[in-house]
């Protein structure tokens, strides 16, 4: 299982590798990804699927890419069309919106790992991830209300 878990922690790594600013920098966000993919193998039990109607609430994404045992075949068709839609609009924010998406829900960094990785502060991580996922929820007609995430 360790064996597993250094190899998920090096993919995601190589392909993050793009978004890591400072060379100088690669140990500690090495360490920030591989201790997220510890983490989420810790509480992968606990994890709660989420819909992509749901993401007016700021939610994971991740959770609505898996498919939910006894879903119709037209709510596999529905989803993949959410899905394109959501991506198209994340590839059209500004790269330092992207950037921080990328990190927080598919990373999993947390809000200090990732200011780290970008050199900048985690209020400004913070700033960054609420405009990106209010850009979002506006372009893609979301409630704006809601809770932050779901673990």
């Amino acid at each position: 299982m360790a064996e597993d878990l250094a190899q998920e922690s090096l993919l995601r790594g190589y392909a993050a590798l793009g978004s890591l600013s400072d060379p100088e920098k690669f140990g500690p966000w090495l360490h920030g990804i591989a201790t997220r993919v510890c983490l989420d193998w810790l509480k992968a039990k606990e994890r709660t699927q989420v819909t992509f109607s749901d993401l007016g609430g700021g939610s994971d994404p991740e959770g609505f890419l898996r498919a939910s045992s006894g879903e119709r075949p037209e709510d596999g068709i529905e989803k993949e069309d959410e899905v394109r839609s959501l991506l198209a609009e994340v590839h059209r924010l500004p790269e330092e919106l992207r950037r921080v998406l990328f990190l927080f829900y598919y990373e999993d960094l947390s809000y200090r790992d990732m200011a780290e990785v970008l050199g900048v502060s985690a209020a400004t991580v913070n700033l960054r991830l609420t405009k990106a996922r209010s850009l979002l929820r506006r372009r893609l007609g979301a409630p704006v209300g809601g809770s932050r995430e779901v673990s």
